[in-house]
């Protein structure tokens, strides 16, 4: 890897993040972009990938999703966006931050690597969702610097 820049993503990021992230609508996005709630990585100038996270009970930091180009997968990309989210939040005055991830989902074990603890998880109702497993609640506490 050579020349990595993460950063907030701003209105520049708009056609990269409407192509990537289909889980929202594209109000949706231009509201996340206006309250600096995505973060992307570019390598020189090519994106690898980009995280968008949240307020959960509008105070503790959830990272909502994580998004690493394939190319790149494996490299360490998504361990530096999220310790560059951590950091971010961290100086920002947060105590803890908070992910989720499906239970039959690797993710997981890449969360525990970064120091996050399972702390419960939500099971929702099979009329509404009816190919869900379990949300796996994780939390991180950020130790100060």
């Amino acid at each position: 890897m050579t020349n990595i820049n993460i950063r907030y993503a701003g209105i520049s990021d708009w056609d990269y993040l409407i192509k990537k992230d289909k889980l929202i609508t594209e109000p949706m996005i231009k509201k996340k972009l206006s309250d600096q709630q995505y973060m992307v990585c570019l390598e020189d100038r090519s994106y690898r990938g980009f995280l968008r996270f949240g307020y959960g009970w509008d105070l503790i930091p959830f990272l909502n999703l994580i998004i690493v180009e394939k190319e790149v997968r494996g490299t360490g990309i998504g361990r530096k966006m999220i310790n560059f989210w951590e950091e971010e939040m961290r100086k920002a005055g947060h105590k803890l931050v908070m992910t989720s991830t499906d239970v039959d989902e690797q993710a997981q074990h890449f969360y525990r690597k970064l120091g996050y603890a399972d702390s419960g998880g939500i099971i929702f109702p099979k009329s509404i969702y009816p190919d869900s497993a379990m949300e796996l609640v994780m939390i991180k506490v950020l130790k100060n610097k």
